[in-house]
């Protein structure tokens, strides 16, 4: 659509700018849909440990807090992009990795550390197994209050390390570009526009 310009009315006719919507918010919902994909499949094993140290109580704490994360993590992806984009890489190759769960194990015995430092829950002694005579208890139910913290901990440091990993250089070309720097290659499209007119 051409416009004339009101302020000389012998200046030639421009061009209207076309001005495409920012496709922040698209993306945004693509990147909240695949962490809550991500996330999904990261939740398997860190369940089955929490599953064995829980009761009913301790369970329900766990899926609370389990939800909280899922909530916490989704809006900061859907506010934050950048993290989106980070997170999902790096929560894939976690995803993998469970199937030699090293990173979660580790994390998995600092979360029990903490929670004897914190007197959450202290373990029992050790028992010498030949006498006696029975079942030792290897996975003793925690309180409600060491599995929430458990979980808590666990999640939040599995999160940093997916955050880590999408860090890698190997990820670094996502195509990201900041306003003004769409705004300038707008400018420049233009102007060579203008110019070969």
């Amino acid at each position: 659509m051409l416009e004339q310009p009101s302020d000389n009315p012998y200046a030639a006719p421009q061009a209207e700018l076309q001005t495409t919507p920012s496709r922040k918010p698209v993306a945004a919902r693509v990147s909240l849909r695949l962490w809550l994909i991500v996330f999904l499949i990261n939740v398997p094993l860190p369940l089955v440990i929490g599953l064995q140290r829980c009761d009913r109580r301790g369970l329900w704490g766990m899926m609370a807090m389990i939800a909280l994360l899922l909530v916490l993590s989704s809006w900061l992806v859907l506010r934050k992009p950048f993290f989106g984009v980070r997170l999902i890489p790096g929560g894939v190759i976690l995803a993998i990795s469970q199937m030699l769960p090293f990173v979660h194990l580790l994390l998995y015995a600092a979360g029990n550390f903490l929670v004897e430092a914190l007197r959450l829950y202290t373990l029992p002694p050790p028992v010498d197994m030949t006498d006696a005579g029975g079942e030792y208890d290897f996975f003793p139910d925690y309180p409600p209050s060491a599995i929430i913290f458990l979980t808590l901990f666990i999640g939040v440091s599995l999160m940093l390390v997916a955050l880590l990993l999408g860090s890698l250089p190997i990820f670094a070309d996502r195509g990201e570009m900041s306003e003004e720097e769409v705004a300038n290659e707008r400018a420049k499209k233009h102007k060579s526009q203008r110019e070969a007119q």
